[in-house]
């Protein structure tokens, strides 16, 4: 598991950034939303049960933000290879 010094430098990133992403994607999904999610992740430590009773099952919840709030899941638990990008570096090339 990512420590919390990492998990609050990816916080930080992802505030800095999430400006100068594009809020919407061609398909109508908001990034913005999106970055809030991986904040929210990041931000709560968030176990396996905490994570789904806020993300699994909502249906509130687009895939979108789903998705993305997994990969910050997924990051924090290290889940993923190591060469797995972190998620402040996804939206890099969405950045204006």
């Amino acid at each position: 598991m990512r420590t919390r010094e990492e998990c609050n430098a990816e916080v930080d990133k992802l505030e800095a950034m999430k400006p100068n992403v594009r809020m919407m994607t061609a398909f109508g999904d908001n990034n913005h939303d999106a970055i809030d999610a991986q904040i929210d992740v990041l931000r709560g430590c968030m176990d396996d049960d905490t994570f789904n009773d806020e993300y699994g099952d909502n249906e509130d919840v687009t895939d979108h933000v789903r998705d993305s709030a997994q990969c910050a899941f997924d990051w924090m638990n290290e889940m993923n290879d190591d060469t797995e990008s972190s998620p402040s570096e996804d939206w890099i090339g969405l950045v204006r």
